[in-house]
């Protein structure tokens, strides 16, 4: 089955617009991601469980110190599989 999901982390882009995300499915870090999609393909079921995504972006007032902005979404995947039957006479 060709199925794909795309989950967007939910963000408000700071200024300077330069944000970073972090993807994680428990507590791994997802290396192939690190925009604000999460693509999956052909979803099996060992991709069941918690995602993470961080979000980080940095504020430089001029002649104040610079503040991070930290953000943080989470879900469940539950992941089912799909059975084709077939029937057969012998």
């Amino acid at each position: 089955m060709n199925t794909e999901l795309d989950i967007v982390c939910p963000f408000t882009a700071g200024n300077p617009e330069k944000t970073s995300f972090i993807w994680k499915r428990g507590n791994i870090l997802i290396e192939a991601m690190n925009g604000e999609h999460l693509i999956i393909k052909h979803i099996p079921k060992s991709d069941k469980g918690w995602y993470t995504c961080n979000v980080y972006n940095r504020m430089e007032i001029t002649g104040c110190e610079a503040k991070e902005g930290v953000s943080e979404s989470s879900f469940y995947l539950d992941v089912h599989c799909i059975f084709n039957t077939y029937s057969a006479t012998l």
